[in-house]
């Protein structure tokens, strides 16, 4: 069974939240895409505590992400990613590719 993506954006101050829910892959990675897109802070908190799935296509997109935030001096903080999140991140050695990691 396929959950949607659900893509909040809020603000912490003038900081924008990205609050993520759901399944991000293939079938939505577009969709989470098209808002970060629209995202024009340098500093952005995603938070994952919603998320139920991500696959390579979302850890792509995160990272293309993360770069285009480096070229404006900007800063990315994930947040709430639960344990198997973060031992694929781990495994894939993303620790030092993203500023900031905030376990659940």
């Amino acid at each position: 069974m396929h959950d949607d993506l659900v893509v909040r954006v809020g603000h912490d101050g003038a900081d924008p939240i990205v609050r993520l829910a759901g399944e991000i892959d293939i079938a939505t990675v577009g969709q989470l895409e098209n808002r970060l897109a629209h995202v024009r802070k340098p500093r952005v908190t995603l938070d994952f505590c919603g998320v139920t799935f991500l696959d390579s296509a979302a850890i792509s997109a995160l990272i293309r992400f993360q770069y285009s935030l480096r070229e404006r001096n900007g800063w990315l903080t994930l947040y709430g990613l639960g344990p198997h999140q973060l031992r694929v991140f781990g495994l894939l050695g993303l620790f030092d590719v993203f500023d900031s990691i905030i376990p659940s």
